[in-house]
């Protein structure tokens, strides 16, 4: 039994036994017992939390508001004439890191100053798409070796600069960096004169599907609390068991019913304040979710301990899938017993009324 079990109970018996006795003011007494409720509720939890709780609401904030920007900016790179014809690892590349790049950029230009800079970060990162685009086609770039040496270290220079800005896995951007630098050195070792035609290029691979996935930053998924997606992968190929059979709460759906729900509605559309079951290294753990994001891509947990745990909607949709996660109740379960209890009593005093008569 959690440690603030007993305390939360007795409040609630007695906010019960006081709706119960009978009165004309019953009226009036559910408000301000409901408030003291919420207010003792906010009180039990340690300052701390409450800091990292905001702390974590404001970064998802953020995480979406830059998400989709970089949706927007992705669209703006697919829609450049040079675009199709430069290979799929440089169009992958700029329609999801470097679109995190610009927006990222973009907003922190927004915040500073409404007027764009002509040095802003935000210009030059944009300002480099035509060269790093010509530069990686074999086609166009061996044909002006000068032009190639002059542009590549000031792209380069660019490109890390910006990855550096959004603190991108130096893994990655490494792996990017050897990929690139291997076209360059393609188109420079190819000597051919503009009469010669050109060597025949692949046509361009069709774009997999972007990856709708909200992409955090290191530091952003540590202040926002973020489910590791590594313990949610690394689940995929486990032999650990779903739930256990348990005592059913009451009102408790069957877990047939809310998958079969599920396949058909958005995640987004369980409402703050539902009560779910996430299994963690072998245990149910209880959450509510406390706060979503505007355009349901994030979800904010909040434990009865206080804790925070954010999530993606991927990451929920993922944990649906692999039955660890149980929806127990979509609403808030003391809020509406408490509104039985007054219903109740409310009816109960109606009926002494009628038995005094006129």
């Amino acid at each position: 039994m959690d440690p603030g079990y007993n305390p939360f109970s007795n409040q609630v018996r007695g906010i019960v036994r006081t709706l119960l006795k009978p009165g004309e003011d019953l009226a009036e007494r559910f408000p301000s017992l409901l408030a003291d409720l919420h207010r003792s509720q906010a009180e039990s939890v340690a300052p701390a939390q409450v800091q990292a709780r905001g702390l974590a609401v404001q970064t998802l904030v953020r995480v979406e508001q830059r998400n989709l920007l970089a949706e927007r900016v992705a669209a703006e790179i697919r829609a450049r004439n040079d675009f199709d014809k430069a290979p799929g690892v440089v169009r992958r590349f700029l329609t999801g890191p470097w679109s995190q790049v610009v927006a990222q950029a973009r907003l922190e230009m927004s915040e500073s100053s409404p007027v764009s800079p002509v040095d802003s970060p935000a210009r030059r990162y944009s300002d480099i798409l035509p060269d790093l685009l010509w530069s990686s086609q074999l086609a166009l770039a061996s044909l002006n070796r000068p032009r190639l040496v002059k542009v590549i270290p000031g792209v380069l220079r660019t490109l890390r600069e910006g990855l550096d800005s959004i603190d991108y896995p130096r893994e990655q951007t490494e792996a990017f960096f050897q990929a690139l630098m291997g076209l360059h050195e393609a188109a420079y070792k190819t000597q051919r004169s503009s009469q010669e035609p050109p060597p025949e290029e692949e046509q361009p691979s069709i774009q997999p599907e972007m990856d709708d996935e909200p992409w955090m930053q290191r530091t952003e998924a540590r202040d926002s609390c973020l489910m590791d997606d590594v313990l949610l992968d690394s689940q995929l190929t486990s032999t650990q068991p779903a739930f256990l059979e348990t005592r059913p709460m009451q009102r408790q759906r069957d877990w047939a019913e809310v998958k079969a729900e599920m396949a058909v509605q958005r995640t987004s559309d369980l409402p703050v304040g539902s009560w779910v079951d996430v299994l963690q290294d072998g245990q149910a753990m209880r959450w509510q979710i406390t706060w979503a994001s505007p355009h349901g891509t994030l979800f904010l947990f909040t434990g009865a301990n206080g804790r925070s745990l954010s999530m993606t909607k991927r990451g929920l949709e993922r944990l649906l899938e692999q039955d660890r996660l149980r929806v127990v109740a979509d609403h808030g379960v003391v809020d509406e017993a408490l509104d039985e209890v007054a219903r109740q009593a409310w009816l109960n005093s109606a009926m002494a009324q009628d038995k005094k008569g006129p």
